[in-house]
């Protein structure tokens, strides 16, 4: 049987959306994060390249053959694992939005 999204995020949200790390924060806490506020689960993926984008960090996929990626972040789902970052201090806010 499968799980419906609604459920998914549901269950996801509350196993790990209270677990705030200070410093490195897991891509399943991003998820949880992110399908509870947003109602979508990024992809690893698409974690790995706003990371890429916002200058953090990232470890070349061992699966990840040449630089090019296959499964860039959709632009419209940018804002809310920035979003993400920032709530898990991985990235500091930004003053202007606030």
């Amino acid at each position: 049987m499968a799980l419906s999204l609604k459920l998914f995020i549901k269950i996801l949200s509350t196993l790990l959306f209270n677990a705030k790390m200070v410093n490195m924060s897991t891509y399943s806490k991003i998820q949880a994060y992110v399908a509870r506020k947003y109602s979508f689960v990024p992809s690893t993926c698409w974690k790995a390249h706003a990371k890429e984008l916002s200058g953090l960090p990232v470890k070349k996929a061992w699966n990840r053959a040449g630089e090019e990626r296959k499964n860039p972040c959709p632009p419209d789902k940018l804002p809310a694992i920035r979003d993400a970052f920032e709530y898990f201090e991985m990235l500091k806010k930004d003053k202007e939005n606030e």
